[in-house]
C-alpha cells in the first residue's frame, strides 16, 4: 500500500459483512445469501456496495487520498469484518476500472458506530501515513448526514475540512429517517456513544471482544480516544494542529 503522499482520509462506513468473498460475479453479490444481514437490509446489497463504488471513485479523483473501508467484526458467527467484506467487493469489481487505487487502499476493523468510524479512521489513516489527515470524508446513508457533522463538531474537527457523502435509498426510508432522528437526540446527550443506550449498541457490535491499539499506534489521540462524555470534549485533548486557526475562521 502506498500512502506516503496521502492527506485525504475517504472513509466509507459499513452497514453489513459481506461474506461472498473475491471470486463471485458482481450479480452474486448482491444475493442477500451472501451477506451478514439484518432483517431490513435484505434489499440494500446493492446500495452497500454503491457505497463502496463511491468511495472507490472518490479516490480515484484525488491522488493524494486514501481509501479506508471502516467496519468491525459485527455479526457473530461471521469472523470476517465489514471492513474487509467491503475491500473484497472492490476487489471483485477490479476498482471498477480505477485500479491504481487499490494501492492506496487499507481497512479499519473497529469500528461498531458512525462515531467510531470517524474517530478510529482518522487513527488509521494515521497508523498508515504517520500524520492527520488535512481533510476528511465520509460516505454513508443520506439520512445520517447530520450525525456525521454532529461526530467533526464533537471532536473538534473543523468543518472546513470535512465532507460528507449519502448515497442511496434504503428498503424503507421513512422508518430509516425516523430512527436516525432517535439515534442523534441520544448522541446529543452522549456524543462518545458510551452510555447506557448507544454503549450497549456498541457492545452488541463487538460480538468477539475485539479491543483496537490506537493509542498504541497513535498516541497523540489518547485523550480523544479515551474520551467517553457527556461533558465536552476539551480543545486541549485534541492533536490536529491546524484546529485553532481553521475554528476561529469559522466562527
Amino acid at each position: 500500500m502506498d500512502s506516503s503522499a496521502a492527506t485525504h482520509a475517504i472513509v466509507v462506513c459499513g452497514h453489513a459483512v459481506y461474506l461472498g468473498g473475491r471470486n463471485l460475479s458482481p450479480t452474486e453479490a448482491t444475493d442477500p445469501s451472501n451477506w451478514a444481514l439484518l432483517t431490513f437490509q435484505h434489499t440494500e446489497t446493492a446500495e452497500f456496495i454503491n457505497h463502496v463504488r463511491k468511495g472507490v471513485s472518490l479516490a480515484s479523483q484525488d491522488p493524494k487520498s486514501l481509501l479506508i473501508f471502516s467496519g468491525g467484526q459485527t455479526r457473530a458467527p461471521h469472523l470476517l469484518s465489514e471492513a474487509q467484506g467491503y475491500h473484497d467487493i472492490a476487489l471483485l469489481h477490479r476498482f471498477w476500472g480505477h485500479e491504481g487505487v487499490a494501492a492506496r487502499t487499507t481497512t479499519e476493523e473497529f469500528s461498531r458506530d458512525s462515531y467510531d468510524n470517524v474517530v478510529f479512521g482518522i487513527a488509521r489513516f494515521f497508523e498508515c501515513t504517520k500524520r492527520f489527515p488535512d481533510r476528511l470524508t465520509t460516505v454513508s446513508w443520506p439520512f445520517k448526514e447530520q450525525r456525521f457533522q454532529f461526530h467533526v463538531r464533537s471532536i473538534k474537527w473543523p468543518n472546513s475540512r470535512f465532507n460528507f457523502l449519502g448515497v442511496g435509498v434504503p428498503s424503507d426510508k421513512q422508518v430509516a429517517v425516523r430512527a436516525a432522528r432517535i439515534t442523534m437526540s441520544e448522541f446529543e446527550q452522549d456524543p462518545a456513544g458510551y452510555g447506557h443506550i448507544l454503549g450497549e449498541k456498541k457492545q452488541s457490535r463487538n460480538p468477539f471482544q475485539r479491543q483496537n491499539g490506537y493509542a498504541i499506534s497513535c498516541p497523540a489521540m489518547t485523550k480523544v480516544l479515551d474520551w467517553k462524555g457527556p461533558e465536552e470534549l476539551a480543545s486541549s485533548c485534541v492533536p490536529w494542529a491546524w484546529k485553532d486557526s481553521d475554528n476561529k475562521e469559522e466562527s
